[in-house]
Formats: structure tokens, sequence, C-alpha cells
């Protein structure tokens, strides 16, 4: 039994590698562990032990020796980094040309991913024995799909490409709400194009292990549920009420109380505001880019605390304070801006403690949330490639001295805080499976 007194489950919890997803999945498990419910997590070998100390269990995937597609890839580091080394010049096209470049490759590895660790993931679900799997992937898994094991797809992306809904934008287009609906239908055109090989491809195997027709999607819905992170005031209205095996959280923070960040002494005697600059996982693999960004904010007025990635580069300015890693949720609660790539795991941890952002998208969903953010005037979106000196410090300048703004992110990050969506998905999960 679990300790609220209801029926223990066992969750088996298979999140894309990545930090992000991982974070989210994080978050949403933290609660139902704490209501004492087992929580099995299958990882990549590049995040063993990340989530053991919270309370959790892990189960590693071991790389077989056989590689599926692309074999250049070091197995012992993340992959995502590796990919944007691999391919950054590839990241200053437009959203539009990167349906036929980074985002169909990107998508592609994913599914070469789950194929080449397929029996270990058929393994782990036979050792386990779970009561429910929670899923976060872009692609269609029929391992987890097909399975009779009730299934939760949580999509810790921006929500367009899990919704797929003609009233609005385009998944990962970043073309706002109210432009030319013709721009909407020349990009969804190209989409359909360059996804159908793949698309045939995932639809047959789905179909080949006892599946359904994916139905020109991806990925399936799942008939359990379906979660997607999206703060109430960035979702669109024009969707109306979501169905009732899909549910909308604002974020997914996930509880690190042994994180903490004491601000340098070389920041604390410095005038100006507080700048958390953070371009993810990603921005941080792309070099070039980091540099040119840190080049124009040495010569701001202002304060900034930089997350660096693990590429190897210094800090221009004696404003700028830097590390490879930070903790991203001690920091927040202490900064006046943040300068983000867009990520849904960073939008919503900013937006749960209530901080006004500029968003410098470069790849998928990061262009989605960047429109959305600069549209609903929460925010403002530039090009972390395009946007001059001038732009860029004079957007800053903008944002901070903007008190309604800092008023209203603040009330948005009180109304979060307190609204506990971890709760109200754990509740629906247990009114469910715990009869």
């Amino acid at each position: 039994m679990a300790t609220n007194g209801k029926r223990k489950l066992r969750i088996l919890v298979t999140p894309l590698n990545g930090h992000g997803h991982i974070n989210a999945c994080h978050g949403l498990c933290s609660d139902l562990l704490e209501r004492g419910h087992e929580i099995v997590f299958v990882l990549d070998k590049s995040f063993a032990g990340r989530l053991e100390r919270y309370g959790f269990k892990e189960l590693i995937l071991d790389p077989p020796t056989k590689k599926i597609g692309d074999d250049s890839f070091d197995d012992d580091e993340e992959i995502w980094p590796q990919f944007v080394k691999k391919n950054t010049k590839r990241f200053e096209e437009s959203p539009i040309d990167h349906l036929k470049g980074v985002i169909l490759d990107a998508f592609t590895i994913m599914m070469q991913h789950q194929n080449r660790f397929i029996d270990q993931y058929k393994k782990a679900i036979d050792d386990v024995k779970p009561d429910l799997i929670i899923h976060d992937g872009y692609v269609c898994f029929p391992t987890i799909v097909n399975s009779s094991i009730p299934w939760i797809w949580l999509f810790s992306a921006s929500p367009h490409l899990m919704l797929m809904d003609p009233r609005i934008p385009p998944f990962y287009s970043g073309l706002p709400l109210n432009g030319d609906k013709n721009e909407w239908t020349n990009y969804l055109e190209q989409a359909k194009k360059n996804f159908e090989p793949l698309q045939r491809v995932l639809n047959a195997d789905c179909i080949a292990n006892g599946g359904n027709d994916l139905n020109g999607r991806l990925h399936p819905m799942s008939n359990f549920l379906n979660i997607f992170m999206q703060p109430e005031e960035l979702r669109y209205k024009e969707l109306g009420e979501l169905p009732e095996n899909v549910v909308a959280v604002d974020c997914l923070v996930r509880k690190v109380p042994e994180q903490s960040f004491d601000l340098p002494k070389q920041l604390q005697d410095l005038p100006g505001k507080l700048v958390f600059f953070s371009m993810g996982s990603f921005g941080c693999a792309n070099l070039p880019m980091m540099k040119r960004l840190v080049d124009i904010l040495s010569r701001s007025s202002h304060r900034f605390i930089v997350s660096k990635g693990s590429l190897e580069y210094d800090l221009p300015g004696k404003n700028l304070y830097g590390e490879p890693f930070l903790p991203q949720v001690a920091i927040l609660p202490m900064v006046d801006l943040v300068i983000t790539h867009g990520g849904n795991n960073t939008v919503t941890e900013t937006f749960y403690y209530g901080k006004p952002m500029l968003v410098m998208p470069m790849f998928c969903d990061q262009f989605d949330n960047a429109q959305r953010i600069a549209e609903v005037g929460l925010g403002a979106r530039l090009s972390p490639f395009t946007c001059t000196e001038h732009e860029l410090l004079s957007t800053i300048d903008k944002l901070l001295d903007d008190t309604q703004l800092k008023k209203r992110m603040e009330q948005i990050g009180e109304r979060i805080r307190s609204s506990n969506d971890k709760r109200k998905v754990s509740d629906i999960i247990e009114a469910k499976l715990c009869k």
C-alpha cells in the first residue's frame, strides 16, 4: 500500500535523453514518489546516477556494440551536444529550412536510438512489471505505446506537435497566431513532404508491432492520459476545452533542495541588474554563437551569470561570471531577467519564479515559445545569430526597465507556485489506477 492508504503503483519512466526532458519527468514524479509509489527511470549511460539521490531507482541502458544509423556519436557523452557541434552552421537556417535538415535528422536519431536499445527497454518492462509507464518522446515507440500497460505521454516541449491543431500555428514554425495563414499552409506542406518518409517507417513499425495507424502523426496520443507543459498565460484560447484525456500544466519544477548558489564577489561589487544567461545544452554546444553573445554582453551595464556548458572559452568582461554547469532553480529566484534559448523546461521554470524573458531560439519548439512569449507581451524575441549589438543590449535594457512587466510576471509566478499542478496530475493517476 502507498503512504496515503491507496494501492502502491510501480511506475516505469522512459524520458528522451536530454536534460529538459529528464527534469520534467523528475518534476512530475516527485509528488508520486512522496505518495509512496515506486518510480524507476530508464536512462542513458551519460545520465547515470542523476536521479538516485532523490529516491528514484535507475535502470541504465548499456550501449550495444552494434550501432544503428550514424555511428559517429560517443556513447559515453550526451548525444545532443555532439549533434549540435556536428551541425553548428545548420542551426542558423530558418525554421522552415530546419524541416528538411536538423529536425528531420534529430527525429531520425531518436528513432534509431529506440531501435538500438529496444531489447533493453523490453527487458526493463519485463523486470519492473510496471502498473504505469510515463513516456517522454517525439516519435512513436511501439514497445511502449502498443504494450498492454497503461501509459502516459508526457510531452515536455511546447504543445504544438502533440496537439497538431489547425487553429494554432504549426509546430516549430515560430509563426504568429494572427499572421498570414498562407505561411502556415506553406510550412505545413513542407513539413508533410519532408517528414513523410520517416512517418511511413514509424507507421509501418507501429502496425507491425500490433498498433494502430498513426494517421500522419509521428507519435500517437495516449488513450490513458496526455500531459503538456505550458503556462496558462501562454495557452491558446482558440483551442477551447481540451479533450478529457489531455491535461495542461503550468510547469513541472523539480525539487532539488541541495542546490544553492551564492552570488560571486566579482558580481556583488558591480552596479547594474542581475541577468541569467542560459542557452541550454543545445546552445552551449554552439561555440561560435556563445562567444559572439558573451562578447556583446560584456559591453552591457548589467551583470550576467552565464551557464557556459562543457566547452572551454573565456568570458571577456568583469560583468560576466560563468561555470560549465549551474544550479538553475537556485539562480532563477535571485535574478531580474532571464536570457534563454526558449527550451520548454527553462521557460516554464522561469514562469514559476516570475521572471521576464528574452528568448533567443535556435531549434524546434524554441521558436514557438519565443513567438508566443513575445506576442502575449511577457518578453521579447531575438535571433541569437543575426541580432545586432544594439538590438541585444537595448532589448535587455527595455525589459529590465519595464516595471509593469516585472509586476505582472511576479503575479504569474505567485499563481503558479500556489497551484501545484503535480498534485493535480497525481490525483488523476491515482483516481484511474488506485481504485
